[in-house]
């Protein structure tokens, strides 16, 4: 496609800018989505150093088509150019919010529940209103009941591998409107395509990326009990919270 727009978020998750690739002095240079088996995947993005919008770590980014207020891809900032880079162009890149069930984990049993039952659960109880994840219809019956099943601290993301493994054949993910996906998988659908719009700039930029950060930590013994438990408020507010 020729136009489209990338729309930027506050925390609040007010709308506070659009930037159009064909807009009259717009800042925005190039841009790359990429959409897997997952939903929405990694994201770049390359604006002209002078653009005066304070983007923040873990801020929403979705993309549309001009004209059109549905999003077609959304996503978070990870990575950003460090202050005082002389460089005339700043590349911001990130994820689509399926990377986020890597920093969260669930702690809990489940006993004669039906998967499709335990995915609901985990949406309501770890993610939604705690991440940028909300709860969704895209949920399907898989007819699968696990007669027991514990998970000990394990991430979010891994909980959902897992269980689409006892349903055989279902794909998940987090779509364009940050709803978590759980289905089985369509054949006749091609699930991998990348969106490329402008050109790649190959140079020197110093950056930051926060994909290390951990800010709430569980220490458990060998029998898997938690021992200590400790969090840093003011890393997740700032970061988003990544669970170990």
């Amino acid at each position: 496609e020729k136009h489209f727009e990338i729309d930027y978020y506050d925390k609040q998750g007010l709308r506070t800018h659009r930037l159009s690739n064909d807009g009259t002095n717009s800042p925005l240079i190039s841009a790359e989505f990429e959409y897997t088996n997952n939903g929405c995947g990694k994201f770049s993005m390359t604006l002209s150093k002078d653009h005066k919008i304070p983007i923040a770590y873990e801020r929403r980014v979705e993309r549309s088509l001009c004209g059109d207020n549905k999003a077609w891809y959304s996503g978070y900032v990870q990575t950003r150019p460090v202050e005082g880079s002389t460089e005339t162009e700043w590349k911001y890149s990130g994820y689509g919010f399926f990377n986020q069930l890597d920093g969260v984990l669930v702690n809990k049993t489940y006993t004669n529940t039906e998967i499709s039952a335990i995915v609901r659960d985990i949406i309501l109880t770890y993610l939604d209103g705690k991440t940028n994840i909300v709860a969704g219809t895209d949920i399907y019956s898989t007819g699968y009941t696990a007669e027991g099943i514990k998970f000990d601290y394990v991430t979010a993301k891994d909980v959902i591998k897992q269980l689409s493994e006892f349903a055989v054949n279902y794909i998940y993910g987090v779509d364009e409107n940050r709803m978590l996906f759980f289905k089985p998988v369509e054949t006749d659908i091609n699930e991998d395509s990348r969106f490329w719009v402008g050109y790649h700039i190959t140079s020197f930029l110093p950056e930051e990326d926060i994909d290390s950060v951990e800010n709430h930590l569980f220490v458990m013994d060998k029998d898997s009990n938690v021992v200590y438990e400790t969090l840093s408020q003011e890393s997740i507010d700032a970061y988003g919270l990544k669970q170990v």
